[in-house]
């Protein structure tokens, strides 16, 4: 063994400390602020469970005290102390949710939709567990992980809810159920939804993971294209994509409008099947986005052009290739040396692959030589 390895410091074991909840775990990087601020929480947690009045109890796992509460048929077992563990380890994760267990299934309970730093997770796992050992709660209040956990008739009661975001999460966890009283509630909340957003969550939730045929609601789906919600308009238009037959050419003047809105979702899932429908009409569309849109949109442009077999769309990828990122040239390369049918393409194809990219210019000059 080499000196400078022998002289290596070890590194030092994390610490251990015992708790009315089980051995914790301490990485060495946690501060005893840290540390001092999770141990208190978990002192508090204990006084939130005696003053439960049975609303809470304990169950043991292993050497691991456990917190139960069961809610309307729902039974909710939180690991405090993996909630405590996460907080002082150096590979802190899922921050912003409380570890739980629900009708025997691991869930990661979401309080929030979005993460304050500020609020430590054992304060969540503590505000959660007075939210549930309350009296008169209301579902709505609930977090919305739990929504698809709830009887039917819970969600239903949700579905009146004048809280549009209360809605549209007892839509999605309606989503996620397989009995046929959940899609007939999907159904009839189509119809009877208040804003297009929850039309919209109600469609995904109906389509996604299910066995229902989307032809019935491509119709209100491309309406749903045309919201003025730029939301409800990405996510309808992915979800139209999705589900779009390319050989139903008479959705063409749909993608063609499509093909001018202003976001992500249009090089993500617009325009290759555009092209794959409208071929040699597309072309000029897609040179436009080459032209006009920023680098971000070029990659899906050039994907579609590819897939559209005219001799324009040839000359345009070869024409582009010259001023393209590498990895979208090396793209363009692979597709023209599978590409050409004849040797005058092939020798083409040849010399657009060899040109050199740093001064295309100049080999450009001998291009009129191979016509002589």
């Amino acid at each position: 063994m080499g000196k400078a390895e022998s002289e290596a410091p070890a590194e030092k074991p994390p610490r251990v400390l015992s708790t009315a909840f089980g051995s914790l775990e301490i990485d060495t990087d946690a501060t005893p602020e840290d540390v001092e601020r999770n141990l208190r929480a978990l002192s508090w947690i204990e006084e939130i469970v005696e003053d439960s009045n049975g609303a809470l109890t304990y169950a043991m796992d292993d050497t691991n005290r456990l917190i139960v509460v069961e809610m309307t048929g729902v039974e909710i077992i939180i690991d405090v102390r993996l909630c405590a563990q996460r907080s002082l380890s150096s590979n802190h994760w899922f921050h912003g949710h409380v570890p739980a267990s629900v009708n025997g299934r691991e869930v990661c309970i979401n309080m929030s939709d979005e993460y304050y730093p500020e609020v430590p997770d054992l304060d969540l796992c503590a505000s959660l567990l007075l939210l549930l050992s309350a009296e008169g709660v209301s579902h709505a209040m609930l977090p919305s992980t739990l929504y698809a956990y709830l009887p039917l008739e819970n969600v239903r009661e949700l579905l009146l809810d004048s809280n549009c975001d209360v809605v549209e999460s007892a839509l999605a966890s309606l989503g996620q159920r397989s009995c046929r009283a959940s899609l007939s509630l999907l159904k009839d909340s189509i119809s009877q939804a208040s804003s297009s957003i929850l039309v919209f969550t109600a469609v995904e939730a109906l389509l996604m993971g299910r066995d229902v045929k989307a032809k019935p609601y491509m119709p209100l789906l491309v309406e749903l294209t045309n919201s003025q919600e730029s939301d409800v308009k990405a996510r309808a238009i992915e979800l139209f994509c999705f589900h779009l037959d390319t050989t139903q050419k008479e959705y063409i003047p749909i993608l063609k409008r499509l093909v001018h809105f202003s976001d992500m979702c249009v090089p993500a899932f617009v325009l290759r099947p555009y092209a794959q429908m409208a071929g040699s009409e597309a072309i000029e569309d897609l040179l436009s986005i080459l032209d006009h849109r920023d680098s971000s949109w070029h990659e899906g442009a050039v994907r579609a052009l590819m897939v559209i077999d005219h001799p324009l769309a040839m000359q345009a990828l070869s024409a582009y290739a010259m001023v393209a990122m590498k990895e979208i040239r090396e793209a363009i390369f692979q597709h023209l040396r599978m590409g050409p049918a004849t040797s005058l393409e092939e020798t083409v194809a040849a010399f657009i692959v060899g040109l050199k990219n740093d001064s295309p210019a100049e080999a450009l000059r001998d291009f009129g030589s191979l016509f002589d």
